[in-house]
């Protein structure tokens, strides 16, 4: 009876403790420079368009993937040339592409909105009938208040390495990883993220049809 007891009050105790280090950490840790994301006037629907990405990219990954995905799509419009500074144009952006065969072929920055039964998916989501949503939305609402550093190192592509080696062997490709992927990256989880180089993208230096989730 009193064993069962003591064991009763171990996640209660737990739940205290954590609540009682979430209180800690923030007032330990300030928000960082928020400067950079002002000057992009993120609307609700750039948010909105931010969440169903990090979603379609990271929506098997730790909290800590989910914040570098969205760091790229913030690092992304801050340089401005993945599809102009705001968000929604930034990760719905697409160029075409020709094929070594001579098809030209349109190409999505980032993949999930790629395919049509996956970009449905995604557009149905919102606050109210998604419990991922929601907490993919509070980590995005903490990143642009500054409580979540970028852990990629200013990073403007990633990629998981397995698929793509296992994708571009399939097709015959000359190298494994496209040329933004074969300098250092970070890794997180099942991605690599990488600064890349100064080639503008449509270039075939870095397209993100070469990476999955």
């Amino acid at each position: 009876m009193q064993e069962t007891s003591r064991l009763a009050t171990k996640p209660a105790l737990l739940l205290t403790g954590l609540i009682i280090l979430g209180f800690a950490i923030l007032n330990i840790v300030q928000p960082s420079d928020t400067a950079k994301f002002e000057q992009l006037n993120i609307t609700e629907e750039d948010r909105h368009y931010m969440v169903l990405t990090v979603i379609g990219e990271a929506a098997r990954q730790p909290w800590r993937g989910q914040a570098a995905v969205a760091h790229v799509i913030l690092n992304r419009a801050i340089d401005g040339r993945f599809g102009g500074k705001k968000i929604k144009k930034v990760v719905t952006h697409k160029w075409k592409k020709k094929k070594a065969s001579g098809r030209v072929v349109t190409v999505y920055e980032f993949e999930p909105w790629m395919h049509k039964k996956r970009r449905q998916w995604l557009l149905s989501l919102n606050k109210d009938n998604s419990a991922l949503y929601r907490r993919v939305d509070r980590l995005v609402g903490l990143i642009l208040a500054g409580y979540v550093p970028d852990p990629t190192n200013g990073a403007l592509y990633f990629l998981n390495p397995e698929i793509v080696k296992e994708r571009r062997k399939k097709a015959g490709a000359k190298h494994l990883l496209p040329e933004f992927a074969r300098g250092p990256g970070v890794r997180i989880a099942d991605h690599v993220f990488y600064v890349g180089n100064n080639n503008p993208p449509g270039s075939g230096q870095g397209a993100k049809q070469d990476q999955d989730t």
